[in-house]
């Protein structure tokens, strides 16, 4: 920082050996300086002036309107040196200096001064006492500051401040002092023990941030290799049970350029500190993970990520803009095992805490509460508005093996877009059962009452047996799915939003057998009621094409037809599914194509909360779906989905393209 005044006018005057100065900046500076020169020789030399110059007064007037500041300096003779005192307001605050010094001669001749003296400012008080170096001497000083309240800005103050710097040989040390530094906009109170031992600078600090404990531990270089860098330090930085490290160094450490640096962090959920950070962070298990940290202008590098959340492994790279607004973040994010368990959070749910399963303790607890509910579905809040608006960016990962509660899931890929308070997945893609689901998800959260979107996609050659065959399922039971669904919903849950969903799927089966196990794997523990469905053929019933297609008005699913056609047998079922209050009423009517079959077969009713389904013998669904004008208007969208469960167009499929002949021939007069 420097001090310009444009001078307006400056006076000598010269009497004898009496010397006087005036100075004149209009409406800043204001001031007169009277020398005494003593007897000098003829022939004048430098070295024979300086010793016998002397000061008898010099008052300076310096005011700065803009800034609130004024200050009055008056400088005399004392005691063979120099009396330097001053009062004025610097923004108000009072200012007093009272320093006693060395004759102006040793000021300008000799290689050290010595200072010894005050400066109050407010309710601060500094005392500066050493050698001060005016030639290449170095320079020696002892400083210490002390003041019960000094403001550095409007919110950021220092406060219970005694601090105690020693300066010599080049090097400032810091002898054991306290401070405490509070700032009233993040919400911060840390109060700190500084000190230097064996060359390195040491904080030792705790407090709170935004109403949650901190403590902070710093170790780096001395304070004047801030000034030029590099820089090295190590801190650990300790906050709602989170623990963060930063080892390295700072090439720049002033203008935080040339980062250097290996962080670390582990914690019971990166959601705990979302509101401490000011952005959203995902509602996942107990993490741990260490990368490489560097800056490259406006932009943090988080490289070469390593770690695990809960069960699984991630590693990649992450930055974030910060010389945007809002910030911009990029990230590649990549994983080799996933435990499914670890992602609940993002939906709302807890993650397993079963035997060899990691949880938080709070996770544990929510888990335990959602035991006891009635529902199936996770009504905790997703926080998407919150997901919203803080960042701009997108996420890009990839999971290649999925560990799932029973079902097989792998290569999970998404990208995550984020744009103002737009929230898309496209494409959300996995595979499952040697097929996969591809789907794209759009959340708009600007919506008034509730964040709003669509969700659509396709499942393409789902292999059944694949699927389910932790049940020990025979390979006869399943055959392939295919469909294609679309949905619009709203909602800050997964329960609101399937409570408020519009839309509907279409799936197809081929293959496969209908028996006691694939009945079990449902869920249903039909008892009796699986020989009044199936017959007793302890085999099962052969499945040539399975079709379904649902409708969804407000969160009500309505079955809209729904048939499973085997060699005799003709299944169909008739009901809904209520999201609302998670109710279930189906009924499912079996049609022997033999008329002796009628006898060993009759429907069945499923009725009752979703967690928990009653099942008995119900009346028939072949009002709905029996007749033939009604059965022919299904030809058309079976044989559109043959193409997601065979190869080519489906043409010749022994199974479900013999169906879509029988559905057409019905329609036909």
């Amino acid at each position: 920082a420097a001090l310009k005044v444009d001078l307006a006018r400056v006076d000598v005057k010269a009497a004898g050996e009496q010397l006087g100065l005036s100075v004149a900046a209009p409406g800043t500076l204001n001031g007169a300086v009277a020398l005494s020169l003593g007897q000098l020789p003829e022939r004048l030399t430098l070295a024979d002036a300086l010793p016998k110059l002397s000061l008898n007064e010099a008052k300076l007037t310096y005011a700065a309107p803009s800034t609130d500041t004024s200050f009055d300096l008056h400088v005399s003779q004392h005691d063979r040196g120099l009396l330097i005192q001053g009062r004025g307001n610097v923004r108000q605050n009072p200012i007093n200096l009272n320093v006693k010094g060395g004759s102006l001669s040793a000021l300008l001749d000799s290689d050290t001064y010595p200072v010894d003296g005050t400066l109050r400012l407010g309710d601060s008080e500094i005392v500066l006492k050493g050698q001060v170096g005016t030639t290449a001497t170095p320079i020696t000083a002892q400083l210490a500051v002390r003041t019960d309240r000094f403001p550095l800005t409007d919110e950021q103050t220092l406060r219970d401040v005694d601090l105690q710097l020693d300066y010599r040989e080049g090097k400032l040390a810091i002898e054991p002092s306290r401070l405490r530094y509070t700032d009233r906009g993040l919400n911060l109170d840390l109060a700190a023990n500084l000190r230097t031992r064996r060359g390195k600078m040491k904080v030792d600090a705790k407090g709170t941030y935004k109403d949650k404990p901190i403590r902070l531990n710093f170790t780096g270089d001395p304070p004047l290799r801030l000034l030029d860098g590099p820089y090295a330090l190590s801190a650990r930085l300790a906050i709602e049970k989170t623990e963060v490290g930063i080892d390295g160094s700072i090439a720049r450490p002033l203008q935080v350029q040339g980062l250097d640096l290996e962080f670390s962090a582990a914690g019971p959920n990166p959601a705990r500190l979302s509101g401490l950070l000011g952005y959203p962070l995902p509602d996942l298990p107990p993490y741990s993970i260490k990368g490489q940290l560097a800056r490259e202008g406006s932009k943090l590098r988080f490289k070469k990520l390593d770690g695990r959340v809960g069960d699984s492994d991630l590693r990649g790279s992450l930055a974030l803009d910060l010389g945007v607004t809002p910030p911009m973040i990029d990230a590649d994010l990549r994983s080799d095992n996933i435990d499914l368990d670890d992602l609940g959070g993002l939906i709302g749910a807890a993650p397993a805490t079963g035997p060899g399963e990691t949880a938080s303790t709070g996770q544990k607890q929510k888990a335990r509460q959602e035991a006891k509910s009635p529902f199936v579905l996770p009504h905790e809040p997703l926080g998407l508005a919150a997901a919203t608006g803080k960042l701009d960016g997108t996420i890009r990962f990839r999971g290649k093996h999925i560990k799932g509660r029973a079902i097989p899931i792998d290569d999970l890929r998404f990208v995550l877009k984020l744009s103002g308070a737009s929230l898309k997945l496209e494409p959300l893609k996995f595979g499952i059962g040697k097929g996969s689901v591809s789907s794209r998800i759009e959340l708009d959260t600007n919506n008034a009452s509730a964040p709003a979107g669509k969700l659509e996609g396709e499942v393409t050659r789902v292999d059944l047996r694949k699927l389910l065959g932790p049940f020990d399922i025979s390979d006869d039971s399943l055959g392939l799915v295919g469909g294609r669904f679309k949905f619009w919903v709203s909602g800050d849950s997964m329960a609101d939003l399937f409570a408020s969903a519009d839309g509907g799927m279409f799936l197809l089966m081929t293959g496969g057998r209908l028996d006691q196990t694939l009945v079990e794997v449902a869920g249903l523990d039909l008892g009796e009621a699986a020989v009044t469905l199936l017959g007793d053929d302890p085999t099962g019933v052969p499945i040539d094409c399975a079709y379904i297609s649902l409708h969804a008005k407000n969160g009500i699913t309505t079955l809209t037809h729904a048939l499973v056609d085997t060699r005799d047998t003709l299944f169909l079922a008739d009901g809904y599914v209520d999201f609302n209050q998670e109710l279930i009423d189906l009924v499912i009517d079996p049609k022997p194509k033999d008329f002796s079959l009628f006898s060993a077969r009759a429907p069945l009713h499923v009725e009752g909360r979703l967690a928990d389904p009653a099942i008995y013998p119900g009346e028939s669904a072949w009002l709905k779906l029996g007749s033939a004008a009604a059965l022919g208007v299904l030809a058309t969208p079976v044989a559109a989905l043959l193409p997601l469960i065979e190869p080519g167009t489906g043409q010749g499929s022994p199974y479900c393209s013999g169906l879509v002949s029988t559905l057409d021939r019905a329609r036909k007069p």
